[in-house]
């Protein structure tokens, strides 16, 4: 029986329908949510980190005010976060579903599966992009990485059809689960 879902968030597409269908198992098991953002440049919002090169071996100085701009760009990236966070767990208490959310910064793949084992999470849910073959291989998987090293079931919420027929994401196979043994 499920009474603890964690569910992996980012800012991707994909991510509405992740939270949809944790909302929906959660509703069905009468289990508890919690809500995991990961801060990381993998994130499709996070802002760029400003190091540029002027030659191959000697990275070029920023300024100070360069710097400056992309800590309130991360703080800002962090915050609207947290608001999210915020209204989607506000959304599973209006649904009647208990419901926390936590974010930390880091490698999204370790924390995931971190959290996964000492918050006891019964299964996780996550999205994923997308990413195959050569892609997958050289951009890495999250979700993919998740599915081989949790500690519990995996439940990867794939692309919806109409983004993937449109082009705007790569075909993927449809919505999997793995089971832990």
């Amino acid at each position: 029986m499920l009474t603890k879902i964690l569910v992996a968030l980012d800012h991707s597409p994909a991510a509405e329908r992740v939270f949809e269908q944790a909302l929906a198992i959660a509703t069905s098991t009468n289990a508890e949510l919690m809500l995991l953002h990961v801060l990381s440049n993998e994130d499709p919002d996070s802002p760029e980190i400003p190091i540029h090169s002027a030659f191959d071996h000697y990275p070029l100085v920023l300024e100070q005010s360069v710097w400056d701009a992309y800590n309130k760009q991360w703080h800002n990236y962090e915050q609207s976060s947290l608001e999210v966070l915020q209204q989607l767990t506000d959304q599973a208490a209006q649904a009647g579903i208990s419901a926390e959310f936590t974010q930390s910064s880091g490698t999204p793949e370790h924390l995931i599966c971190d959290l996964a084992h000492t918050w006891n999470a019964d299964v996780i849910v996550i999205g994923s992009r997308g990413h195959r073959g050569l892609r997958e291989l050289f951009l890495g998987s999250i979700s993919n990485y998740v599915t081989h090293h949790a500690p519990c079931s995996v439940w990867v919420v794939r692309p919806d059809r109409s983004a993937r027929q449109s082009g705007q994401i790569e075909e993927s196979a449809p919505t999997s689960v793995r089971q832990s043994a």
